[in-house]
C-alpha cells in the first residue's frame, strides 16, 4: 500500500509521517486492526524534525499540500494548528505559537477556545 502511494515525500525533512498518513488514509484505513502495522521509534539523538525552522517550514507545507483534507475537517485542523502552537512555544518559538494560536481559534474558536478554558481550570483547580 505504501508503494501504491508513492511511499514517503522525501521533500519533507519533519512531518513526513504525518504526510504519509494524509494520503495513505485516501486509499486505506488501519483502524480497528488487530495486529500492529506500523511501528515508529523514537530516540533523543540528532533529528531533522527537531530543526525549529525546518519544522515551521514543513508545517506550512503539509497544510498547502492537503489544504483539502485539513479544511474538510475543521476541529480536527483546529487541533492539528492548536498543538502545533503549543510545540512552538515549547521550543521557544513564541511568535510562531502565538500566530498559530489565533489561527487555530479562527478555525474553530468554540472547540480551541474549550480546550483552552479546560486546560487552564484543571492547571488551577
Amino acid at each position: 500500500m505504501l508503494l501504491g502511494i508513492g511511499g514517503y515525500d522525501e521533500s519533507f525533512s519533519s512531518r513526513e509521517h504525518t504526510e504519509m498518513f494524509l494520503r495513505l488514509n485516501q486509499v486505506c484505513t488501519i483502524v480497528g486492526l488487530p495486529i500492529i502495522t506500523y511501528r515508529q521509534h523514537r530516540h533523543e539523538g540528532p533529528r531533522l524534525s527537531r530543526d525549529r525552522d525546518l519544522r515551521q517550514v514543513d508545517f506550512y507545507r503539509l497544510i498547502r499540500k492537503h489544504r483539502s483534507i485539513f479544511q474538510a475537517h475543521p476541529k480536527q485542523f483546529a487541533d492539528f494548528v492548536h498543538e502545533h502552537a503549543l510545540t512552538s512555544y515549547r521550543l521557544g518559538q513564541k511568535g510562531a505559537s502565538l500566530s498559530n494560536l489565533l489561527w487555530a481559534i479562527q478555525i474553530h474558536p468554540r472547540h480551541v477556545l474549550g480546550k483552552i478554558l479546560w486546560s487552564l481550570k484543571n492547571q488551577h483547580g
